[in-house]
């Protein structure tokens, strides 16, 4: 009997010790977030938009201005490569969608059509008049597309950065498409275990993570913008939604005449990702078929579209090959100021 009473007596204690140090890793967390939200508070400004607040960062001056738009789970963040760079040329401005980054959490479906409602609300609230170039990085690609349908005017061009297409919730395997499960990820952030791993400002589940030449600056708000649960559950809320976005924006363009610029991954390099859900073989198949085909098929928004290929490049465009993308860039805003003559090849397809 007193060997039982033992054993039951360390089994409390473990337990008693298990949940103390739950519960410190958990607060330490919480604290911790907090410090980094108060020693980086984002640049830019916080809007009032329709009794929730919208964080906007605009850089540069001049004419068109260029609106990025995130793709899924991403905020102001992952243009962190480009906007400064692009800010030489004319005004450039990121912005957090709700629950993202610095933004208020709204309670409407994060589908594209409320999305595309909350942008153009802060656009008018922030007094963004006058030419505007769209461009949009993933998921971003689908809400520039209803926009560009819903508010035309003023839309001077679009640029599309490995954009998602409404027909790949068709076409690629639903092991690629259908929401992922993060419950696992929303326990672990819960109890601070990146954190105690040190992995705060990797942001492992995207693209979206420090790398080597980040400035100091910009660590500060990639680990201040990691290890939260609100980006968590906003993806939650997001990912289902991709489907009803797809059909909201099946019936946008073609745009005419309208300048288009298409950058896409490096499809013979594989995703980690794919290769989890995916056989190798097939995965490789896949990108190369129907990844390209999707990326192929929105060169036929507009007649005066043109597609790169950035080479070594993964989803994340913008941050693997930066310059590609200045580059493409900086010249479709000379041409449309009248300063460099407009490309002549339309509808290609080339490899930088």
């Amino acid at each position: 009997m007193q060997q039982i009473r033992t054993v039951k007596e360390m089994a409390v204690w473990a337990l008693a010790i298990l949940l103390i140090a739950i519960i410190a890793s958990t607060a330490s967390n919480s604290l911790a977030a907090a410090r980094y939200r108060r020693l980086y508070p984002p640049p830019g400004k916080l809007y009032w938009i329709d009794g929730h607040t919208m964080h906007l960062y605009c850089t540069g001056t001049g004419s068109p201005t260029l609106i990025l738009e995130a793709g899924l789970g991403d905020d102001w963040l992952t243009w962190r490569k480009v906007q400064p760079a692009l800010s030489a040329l004319t005004r450039v401005c990121s912005y957090d969608r709700a629950r993202y980054g610095w933004s208020d959490p709204r309670p409407s479906t994060r589908d594209t059509d409320h999305i595309v409602e909350e942008l153009h609300a802060l656009i008018s609230q922030a007094e963004i008049s006058g030419p505007v170039l769209l461009m949009g990085h993933s998921a971003g690609g689908l809400h520039i597309r209803k926009y560009t349908t819903k508010y035309p005017e003023g839309i001077v061009g679009f640029v599309f950065v490995d954009a998602s297409t409404p027909e790949q919730m068709d076409r690629l395997p639903a092991q690629l498409v259908e929401p992922e499960d993060l419950r696992w990820a929303k326990v672990q952030t819960i109890l601070g275990i990146p954190r105690l791993r040190g992995r705060c400002g990797d942001h492992d589940w995207t693209g979206l993570g420090a790398v080597e030449s980040d400035s100091p600056a910009f660590v500060g708000w990639l680990k201040a913008d990691d290890c939260l649960l609100s980006v968590l559950t906003t993806t939650e809320q997001e990912e289902p939604a991709f489907k009803l976005s797809g059909r909201e924006v099946a019936g946008t363009g073609p745009f005419g005449d309208l300048p288009g610029l298409i950058f896409s991954q490096d499809t013979d390099i594989v995703p980690p990702f794919w290769s989890q859900v995916l056989p190798g073989e097939l995965a490789s198949s896949i990108r190369h078929s129907t990844w390209v085909s999707l990326q192929e098929g929105l060169k036929k928004l507009s007649t005066r579209s043109r597609r790169i290929v950035a080479k070594g490049s993964s989803h994340y465009v913008q941050v693997d090959r930066p310059e590609v993308v200045v580059a493409g860039v900086g010249h479709m805003i000379r041409a449309i100021r009248g300063l460099e003559p407009a490309p002549d090849s339309y509808g290609s397809t080339t490899v930088e």
